[in-house]
């Protein structure tokens, strides 16, 4: 359920970058809905050093209506499907990953990569989903279906996440008291300005395939 005011609307995936045990960084993958970009089409692929400061990176072949490096010109469609995938594709001379976010329109099956991260670190943990809007609590609904949620571990093996747990911004951070997370077969939806009928911190169990 796209946005119908102009205000930026991001939908993530997040994850953070782990080396021997020690958090390097994070970083966020997804589209957004972004009023200054060509249709309001974008995609974001960046993050942030443990110690401070925004995580280095390679440039992108799609370009950037607003010359920002992390925030790249994707005409999405209200209502298709995308896979995000967030991945691990060499190194570099200094000892840095290479960690990689690419889009996939499912109905095309058009894979689209964005651009790489460099981080010092081997993993990918701590992995979440997430709906950020500017808008108003009472500007008109928006809505993201999640489904599909896995992950590669260290011995290639696929887990599919089973549980979800749900959390929200507090009003007294900037949040709203009208969004929610609920079922919808075998995803979650994450809607604004509806009624909250999960609370904070419960659980939704996922219908895997």
């Amino acid at each position: 359920q796209p946005p119908t005011v102009p205000k930026l609307n991001f939908w993530a995936l997040q994850g953070s970058f782990e080396e021997d045990g020690v958090i390097k960084g994070g970083a966020h993958f997804g589209l957004q809905y972004h009023p200054e970009y060509p249709g309001a089409g974008a995609v974001n692929w960046g993050g942030y050093k443990s110690e401070g400061g925004e995580l280095d990176g390679s440039g992108s072949n799609l370009p950037s209506h607003l010359a920002n490096v992390n925030t790249r010109n994707y005409r999405w469609v209200p209502g298709r499907a995308y896979r995000y995938r967030i991945y691990k594709v060499g190194y570099l001379p200094e000892v840095e990953h290479k960690w990689r976010g690419s889009i996939t329109d499912l109905e095309t099956g058009e894979e689209t990569v964005v651009r790489d991260l460099y981080v010092r670190a081997n993993f990918l943990v701590n992995p979440m989903v997430w709906t950020e809007s500017f808008g108003d609590c009472g500007d008109p609904t928006v809505g993201v279906r999640w489904y599909d949620l896995e992950a590669i571990d260290v011995d290639g093996v696929v887990e599919q996440a089973s549980v979800v747990t749900v959390n929200y911004q507090s009003r007294a951070d900037g949040g709203c008291t009208n969004t929610n997370c609920s079922m919808d077969g075998s995803a979650f939806v994450q809607r604004t300005n509806c009624a909250r009928t999960t609370e904070i911190g419960s659980q939704l169990t996922l219908m895997l395939p």
